[in-house]
């Protein structure tokens, strides 16, 4: 008799930034949607007109964000002042704490299956 096979389902993300004309002024409306850490497959926030809810894991109060005049992003957490600069067409954050978050419509799931 085999030995039984065994698999478990991961998923893995790709970054795949949507075409978008980055020499059009923007607001602050151009950051809403769920964002997401690709590289720890972490959900971490859902961002409407500068407002930014943190995912229920991260057990935060919600956050404001703003849009500098220099184009990084600004965000106030819990009395700390945290900026990103922008990437991706308005599609990746790259904040000054090393974390990289990536807006889900820039994002491809793949399902991956490895035998354990």
């Amino acid at each position: 008799m085999g030995t039984p096979c065994t698999s478990r389902a991961t998923v893995e993300m790709e970054v795949a930034y949507p075409s978008y004309d980055e020499s059009l002024p923007a607001d602050i409306s151009i950051f809403n949607g769920r964002w997401y850490q690709p590289e720890k497959v972490l959900d971490v926030c859902e961002i409407r007109d500068g407002v930014l809810k943190w995912a229920s894991v991260f057990q935060q109060p919600d956050s404001v964000i703003s849009l500098e005049a220099d184009g990084t992003v600004r965000m106030d957490l819990g009395g700390t002042v945290h900026t990103a600069t922008v990437a991706g067409a308005f599609s990746q954050l790259n904040w000054d704490d090393s974390d990289v978050w990536v807006r889900e419509d820039a994002l491809l799931l793949r399902p991956l299956f490895r035998a354990s």
